[in-house]
């Protein structure tokens, strides 16, 4: 039957509460004192449920004369991302710019030293630099991407994942291109037909 704000079928009642002001709680009246109640929450990942100061899910005790409140604390889990960009041969002179992007997360604020507009920060690093985004939700995909510069060839690792509590690093490695000049010699009398249409250096 009904009690309250809950429908029980066969000693059972299932609720949903968002956290929201309008749906933060729901209450069952007129159960009969003494009767033995365990109240679960589901878990939802990304999220350490507490009641009180215990990390559990799960309460159970008797109802008694007295309103009983079970009262659940949902803390979203964060964690930490670091971009960081090294540059051969040592240069501490050229910017790299790099494009953070929170491909189902669209939050926007500073999360230590990112700011994120609709899930989108940039940040410009010199050879040996990094920047870190701090606090940013469990569970979140990331993707960081650099923008091309003609004068390096680069190689990345750990440049998308998904945020969890163990620190993500997105490294960037820029080598710098010259250019190489070969002089050539033929001894062959001006006899041009027997030299090679192109040379292949390794």
């Amino acid at each position: 039957g009904t009690y309250g704000d809950m429908e029980f079928t066969d000693g059972e009642a299932t609720i949903t509460l968002t956290g929201q002001n309008d749906n933060c709680s729901k209450t069952a009246t007129g159960l009969m004192y003494g009767t033995t109640y365990t109240v679960a929450q589901t878990a939802v990942d990304g999220f350490t449920t507490t009641i009180g100061s215990e990390e559990v899910s799960v309460k159970t005790a008797t109802i008694n004369s007295e309103e009983a409140t079970v009262a659940f604390t949902n803390t979203r889990q964060t964690g930490n991302l670091t971009v960081t960009n090294t540059v051969y041969p040592s240069d501490n002179d050229t910017d790299f710019e790099f494009t953070v992007a929170l491909t189902n997360a669209p939050i926007t604020g500073t999360y230590g030293g990112m700011m994120f507009e609709n899930g989108i920060a940039t940040v410009t690093l010199k050879g040996g630099g990094s920047a870190e985004a701090t606090g940013l939700p469990t569970t979140v995909e990331y993707t960081v991407t650099q923008t091309a510069n003609d004068d390096f060839s680069t190689t990345k690792t750990g440049d998308t994942g998904t945020i969890s509590a163990t620190l993500s690093v997105a490294a960037f490695k820029n080598i710098k291109l010259t250019e190489a000049r070969f002089d050539i010699d033929w001894h062959d009398g001006g006899n041009t037909s027997s030299r090679p249409e192109g040379l292949t250096t390794e």
